[in-house]
């Protein structure tokens, strides 16, 4: 099972590393033929070349040099692509919410006499993500437990207990609740821990 390497650097810190090892390229490629070019016409102990021909000679070095890599050109972008697809995919799962440790702080708050039926996330066209549950109680009051733990978690902005009923369950009187919480702007990465 092949598993991704996901580098964690910011995607301008990586372009910036990338644009840094092809300008070192280069400038090891020209300095050293033009050190090399220069010592071959100050010296020119070439056996019958002249300084022009040395020189000439020189710079078609140079030129298969800077052929050479402008062939790995595109290999370099492919694989600097590749890369900068992967830190997206990471930056897009670094953002996301742990919701286990949010379900898990859900029902240490909800206790023994309340079950949750359904727990969904929507987005509001303002872009707040708001939570709702709704669930059953045994006696009244005690979804209102799990409203009040909502609320000093912090992570809601805002939590309602937006529906109460009594209803009939398998021959038993239940509270049929519904709550929504509001999430606090900021960093949804941690839910408190259960």
């Amino acid at each position: 099972m092949h598993v991704p390497t996901i580098n964690l650097l910011p995607r301008e810190t990586l372009a910036a590393r990338a644009r840094r090892r092809w300008i070192h390229r280069w400038m090891i490629a020209v300095g050293g033929s033009l050190v090399a070019l220069g010592v071959a016409v100050v010296c020119d102990t070439l056996p019958g070349m002249t300084g022009h021909d040395v020189i000439a000679q020189r710079l078609e070095d140079v030129r298969a040099r800077m052929r050479g890599l402008d062939r790995e050109l595109p290999q370099a972008q492919k694989e600097l692509d590749a890369v900068m697809t992967r830190m997206h995919a990471a930056e897009r799962v670094q953002v996301r919410p742990d919701w286990g440790a949010l379900l898990a702080y859900l029902d240490r708050l909800r206790g023994d006499d309340v079950a949750l039926d359904r727990v969904s996330v929507s987005s509001t066209p303002g872009g707040r993500m708001v939570l709702r549950l709704s669930g059953l109680s045994g006696e009244q009051g005690h979804e209102g437990a799990l409203v009040l733990g909502m609320e000093r978690s912090g992570l809601f902005e805002k939590t309602t207990l937006v529906k109460t009923q009594r209803v009939n369950v398998q021959g038993g009187e239940r509270i049929a609740f519904e709550v929504e919480g509001v999430f606090a702007s900021g960093d949804l990465a941690e839910a408190p821990t259960p």
